[in-house]
């Protein structure tokens, strides 16, 4: 018992322990939002002098009034008077970024936190030329990539190094854009292909879609095309045999046309679609256009989505045909159906069992 109590409390101070230090990483994050709900905190912020702030009993909330004082003055001398090195950085980016001035971020001493100020003030003016102040490779990337989105500008991400960032650019700019000539500038296949195929589903495009040199990406993309902008004659485009029968098997429905069902060179994808069709224009003689091999099917499911009898006496097969009969007259529970049945025993079970 003893040996348990001591682990049990062991663990229950390990969480109370998570608990806490969650909670100070929550408090430290969010200090000045904390601190604006103290009335002396706001009391001396304003007031707007470093003296107001010294009055307050915590040296974090002191330092972090000077900061708020400072940013609301554009005044970087007194970010100076604050002794935490943190808090003084991000005094000198606040009032950097507020007032829109590079060069206060030259007080910052850690490179990556003033070549975040940089980028930053750079993304707030839309200025790209300040980017190049910025040391650090990947954030003056990001630097030159969010200016150049923002812009719509791809002649900015010619500026970034990394070629990979470069793709992302000339990707983000040319899907904003929708401009597919943008896309061309991309290195990467995949990411080309991507972006064509992309702004060539919005757009309509497809003879963007024929750009794209994989094959199956290019169908992917015009059967995307096709049936966004519901035209079978696109379909005749694609290469891929499944592909193009899929594309004419659902425009058919879309447009609830039998021909452009019967364009489908799967047979399995045409009798979806004309046993669709049939079904939605209340068609018994949907099936009659097809000679694929799912024909017989095709009677089949039409029979059974219009509950028509009728259509069952296309199917030349006996054990089909009578299924079909038999699985109607299941449905309509009516026996007179079940004489069609050629087969005696067939008919007679289901005579029996049809109610």
């Amino acid at each position: 018992m003893y040996t348990y109590s001591k682990h049990f409390v062991s663990v229950l101070s390990k969480n109370f322990l998570t608990v806490i230090v969650f909670g100070i990483v929550f408090l430290f994050s969010g200090c000045e939002l904390l601190y604006s709900l103290d009335p002396g905190y706001n009391f001396a912020v304003q007031r707007g002098t470093i003296k107001a702030c010294r009055d307050l009993e915590d040296v974090d909330m002191q330092e972090t009034c000077i900061s708020a004082i400072a940013t609301d003055k554009n005044n970087a001398s007194m970010c100076a008077e604050i002794s935490d090195d943190h808090n003084k950085r991000q005094c000198y980016s606040s009032v950097a970024v507020a007032s829109g001035d590079v060069n206060i971020c030259s007080h910052i001493d850690n490179k990556y936190a003033q070549d975040t100020c940089i980028s930053d003030i750079a993304q707030n003016k839309g200025d790209y030329s300040l980017c190049d102040e910025i040391e650090n490779k990947t954030t003056r990337s990001n630097c030159y990539a969010h200016i150049a989105t923002k812009k719509n500008d791809p002649t900015i991400c010619e500026k970034i190094d990394n070629k990979n960032a470069k793709d992302n650019c000339y990707r983000d700019v040319a899907m904003n854009k929708k401009d597919v000539s943008i896309c061309e500038k991309i290195n990467r296949p995949e990411s080309k292909t991507y972006c064509i195929s992309q702004i060539a589903t919005q757009i309509g495009g497809d003879l963007d879609c024929e750009k794209i040199e994989d094959a199956k990406q290019r169908a992917t993309c015009l059967k995307k095309v096709a049936i966004n902008r519901n035209d079978e004659q696109v379909c005749a485009k694609i290469n891929n045999e499944y592909e193009r029968s899929d594309c004419y098997s659902t425009i058919g429905e879309n447009k609830k046309d039998l021909l452009i069902c019967q364009n489908a060179d799967d047979d399995l994808l045409e009798k979806q679609c004309l046993v669709s069709v049939g079904i939605a224009k209340n068609d018994m003689y949907a099936c009659s256009g097809s000679d694929g091999v799912q024909i017989y099917n095709c009677h089949y499911e039409l029979a059974k989505g219009l509950n028509d009898a009728s259509v069952c006496s296309a199917i030349e097969k006996k054990g089909t045909r009578d299924k079909c009969y038999y699985d109607i007259a299941q449905s309509v529970k009516n026996t007179e159906v079940c004489k069609n049945i050629k087969d005696q025993s067939e008919k007679n079970y289901c005579e029996k069992y049809t109610h």
